[in-house]
C-alpha cells in the first residue's frame, strides 16, 4: 500500500542511483544497463541456474512452488538496491521496482490472480519499520489492480537466513509460517524481494496449497 506521505517524501528525499550516486532514479539508465535480465538458463519453476523445468534442486527440495519468475539475477548493481530496500529505510524503491517487476508475470494474469507477500515476523517489522515483501505487494497492487490478501503470518522467529548456509535456510524456514487473518483459494502471486536459494518461497508455497491455493507462483524483484 502506498504510503500517504510519499509524495512528500520524494520530495524531501529524492531518488539517488544507489550504485553512483546520481539523482534522478533509484538506478540511472547506465547502472541499470549493468544489470542482468532474469533468464537465460535457468529452472522455470524454482528459478536456479544451469537448470531446466524440475531440476535437481527440484526433486530434492520443491515440492509446492509451482514457478517463479523475476526481474533481473541477483548480481551487479542490483545486489546494492536490494541491500538498501530491506536495510537502510529506502522503501521508496518499491514503486519502482515494482514497474520492473511486473512485465515479467503480471501481463497474463487473470482476474482470480491474489498477491500475497511473504510476511516478516512482527518483532523484525518494528525494527525495520515496514515490510519490504508488503510494500512491494502494495505497489504491484495498484499498478494491476489485483487483490491483495494477508494470508501468511510468521509462527516463529528465526536466526535471519542470510546469515545461514544454503542447506540451514532449507531447516531453519520449515515451519516459520503460518494461516493468517486472510482465506486463500484459486491462483496465488508469492511477491518477495530476493530469491536465493528458494526455502523461504517454498515454505510459504507449501502452507499456502494447505490453505486452498490451487497454484502459487513467485514473483521476486531478483533471483540469485
Amino acid at each position: 500500500m502506498r504510503h500517504p506521505l510519499s509524495g512528500i517524501l520524494s520530495l524531501l528525499y529524492p531518488a539517488k542511483c544507489v550504485a553512483c550516486r546520481r539523482s534522478g532514479a533509484w538506478l540511472c539508465a547506465e547502472c541499470l544497463q549493468r544489470c542482468t535480465p532474469f533468464g537465460g538458463a535457468r529452472c522455470a519453476k524454482c528459478g536456479s541456474a544451469g537448470g531446466s523445468y524440475d531440476c535437481s534442486t527440484c526433486r530434492v527440495y520443491i515440492r509446492n512452488l509451482d514457478g517463479l519468475r523475476a526481474a533481473f539475477e541477483y548480481a551487479g548493481p542490483v545486489r546494492p538496491l536490494v541491500h538498501a530496500f530491506k536495510y537502510r529505510n529506502m522503501s521508496g524503491a518499491a514503486e519502482w521496482m515494482a514497474g520492473q517487476m511486473i512485465p515479467t508475470e503480471l501481463t497474463s494474469a487473470r482476474e482470480d490472480d491474489v498477491l500475497v507477500p511473504v510476511p516478516m515476523h512482527p518483532s523484525r517489522q518494528r525494527n525495520r519499520g515496514y515490510n519490504q515483501a508488503a510494500a512491494l505487494c502494495g505497489a504491484i497492487r495498484e499498478r494491476t489492480g489485483l487483490p491483495m490478501a494477508l494470508a501468511l503470518q510468521r509462527a516463529h522467529l528465526r536466526e535471519a537466513q542470510a546469515r545461514l548456509s544454503a542447506e540451514q535456510r532449507w531447516i531453519n524456514v520449515h515451519g516459520a509460517f503460518a494461516p493468517g487473518a486472510s482465506a486463500i483459494e484459486g491462483r496465488v502471486l508469492l511477491i518477495d524481494d530476493v530469491c536465493t536459494t528458494g526455502a523461504t518461497l517454498e515454505e510459504c508455497a507449501r502452507v499456502l496449497k494447505l490453505m486452498g491455493a490451487a497454484q502459487v507462483t513467485a514473483l521476486v524483484f531478483a533471483r540469485a
